[in-house]
């Protein structure tokens, strides 16, 4: 179940959790207020915020968020005692559809960064073809497959040929990028050519000149996260825009999610843009809800909320996104600033490891912004090989010690050494009603479960 995480120069976003990480100084409580922050540190914002608009208001996003919920539902299932064998990777016996979500999902992220052998990024030099490849999964117990996977080939500067396959990652980091740039002209240092400039490429070779306006790019990105394989929508989008003349960005996002383009890409059509989107955006809400327990009451309504009200705001101005593009910074942006209103932001983590999150207009319940923190190092710990020698530090160890110090609670990152090798410890009553990571451990019957890659 390959994912990556929405990197920029200077910041992360977390696909699924809600999470951002940041790497400045500054205290983001202060982003909207007069006294503000560095532009620097807004446009970074901007970037990782765009890619948690495109995980609640699109259906790749919503589909995401949906598939690791069901792995996380069977990984923290596995066993409810003693060791638990990590990573945990589905096979076709697990059934529940667990394999076929990971492959499906693997064609539908696409690839990363691309580097040479030594580790340096790849600078396009020309562009080789592009076209769809066959692939699929086993349903069944059958292996079926279909033009998924969207490829393109390309020659680098350092005189050899790549074949990159463009998928969800590349496309939104192309948008938030994009998005970013067209407000703040070069304030973050330029990025490498992949993932951020991929559709870029894919464009000129497809329809040259398409994409001098930024904004049709940005349009272009956004419909093709309206999809569940949003390279293949990629693919079929352009070759149909390529037989109109003066598009707007709106009339390209028009297409891009029209029932021509969908009968294109396979979809039955008894289905709409919008019927699809409320299908996942429901199933987004129950999944995300199952994550709570009764302790956390205000988390299940905080994250319906929010999913609700990114909803509401792609069903009522689909073009919200390029309405942020046109309106200048942050602060002045009314399309952003209505959006943030509704939606709020629920982690940002600078690099002196202060989390902060903004409240949006319909929230008044305690809310527990760490917890979304604990979700994604858990699913790290479950899918990925994080573990090191069977020890795992807790990423939210130098917060904490602060929040100790803080409050005047007891410093449990001071107290053992659980927080930095096994946080999964903290499970001990003793410990459990000052530790976020013990308390979901606890909450989700792993009391008793202890990691192990070796």
């Amino acid at each position: 179940m390959k994912r990556y995480n929405r990197e920029a120069k200077g910041g992360y976003y977390t696909p699924s959790f809600l999470t951002m990480n940041i790497d400045s100084n500054e205290n983001f409580e202060d982003i909207m207020t007069a006294k503000g922050v560095s532009e620097r540190s807004e446009a970074l914002f901007l970037h990782e915020y765009i890619h948690l608009l495109q995980d609640i208001t699109s259906v790749s996003g919503l589909v995401n968020i949906c598939v690791v919920v069901d792995y996380m539902k069977w990984a923290t299932n596995i066993t409810k005692q003693g060791v638990l064998k990590v990573p945990c990777i589905p096979v076709i016996e697990d059934g529940k559809n667990l394999l076929p979500n990971a492959q499906l999902k693997k064609i539908c992220t696409g690839s990363g960064t691309l580097k040479d052998s030594y580790g340096n990024p790849i600078v396009w030099q020309e562009t080789l073809g592009v076209h769809l490849e066959k692939a699929g999964t086993t349903i069944d117990w059958k292996y079926i497959e279909a033009d998924l996977q969207l490829v393109i080939e390309i020659k680098a500067t350092n005189g050899n040929t790549y074949s990159y396959h463009v998928g969800e990652h590349c496309i939104s980091e192309t948008m938030a990028y994009m998005i970013e740039n067209t407000i703040y002209n070069n304030v973050i240092e330029s990025p490498s050519d992949f993932p951020y400039r991929v559709v870029n490429y894919v464009c000129d070779y497809l329809m040259p000149g398409f994409s001098q306006d930024p904004l049709n790019v940005i349009a272009l990105c956004d419909a093709c996260l309206m999809h569940s394989f949003p390279g293949r929508a990629l693919y079929y989008g352009l070759n149909i825009l390529k037989k109109y003349e003066n598009l707007t960005p709106e009339g390209v996002y028009n297409i891009m999610v029209s029932p021509q383009l969908l009968q294109e890409t396979g979809v039955p059509q008894n289905l709409t843009i919008e019927h699809l989107l409320k299908i996942r955006k429901d199933d987004a809400v129950n999944q995300m809800s199952g994550y709570f327990t009764a302790n956390y009451d205000s988390m299940i309504t905080w994250t319906t909320q929010m999913l609700e009200a990114a909803y509401a705001i792609r069903m009522k101005n689909p073009y919200f996104m390029l309405e942020i593009a046109r309106g200048g910074d942050i602060r002045n942006n009314k399309a952003f600033i209505d959006v943030l209103n509704e939606i709020g932001c629920p982690v940002i983590m600078n690099n002196q490891n202060n989390m902060v999150y903004i409240r949006n207009n319909n929230i008044k319940d305690n809310v527990h912004p760490p917890v979304f923190n604990v979700i994604s190092q858990i699913y790290s710990i479950m899918n990925r090989n994080v573990l090191e020698h069977n020890t795992y530090k807790c990423q939210l160890m130098d917060w904490c010690h602060k929040d100790f110090l803080t409050t005047g609670q007891k410093d449990l990152t001071t107290d053992g050494d659980s927080c930095r090798y096994a946080p999964w410890e903290r499970v001990r009553e003793e410990d459990i009603h000052q530790c976020y990571f013990g308390q979901i451990w606890y909450t989700w019957g792993l009391k008793d479960v202890i990691p192990n890659n070796e």
